[in-house]
């Protein structure tokens, strides 16, 4: 790989609103560690946080580890629900 592609997955970089990717713990990193955490995650299916059951619906809470928030004020928005039947 060429260090021009090493630097865009190395640097730490704030989009519109603000830092982009997180860990699960709202640290702000890289995008290659996101792919990295993302990764193993997905592996260990660790990616749900709570999960439960609602009639015949599993309604989970998932890391995103993206920024989702749409408010440039508010505080970033990476973890996000889930639901399944």
């Amino acid at each position: 790989m060429n260090e021009e592609y090493d630097e865009y997955w190395d640097k730490i970089e704030a989009g519109p609103y603000g830092p982009r990717y997180f860990d699960p713990y709202g640290k702000q990193i890289s995008l290659r560690d996101w792919v990295k955490i993302r990764e193993k995650k997905f592996q260990d299916n660790s990616l749900l946080n709570l999960k439960a059951t609602v009639g015949n619906h599993e309604v989970s809470t998932v890391w995103l580890g993206l920024d989702h928030s749409w408010n440039p004020e508010g505080p970033p928005l990476y973890w996000g629900p889930w639901c399944s039947r």
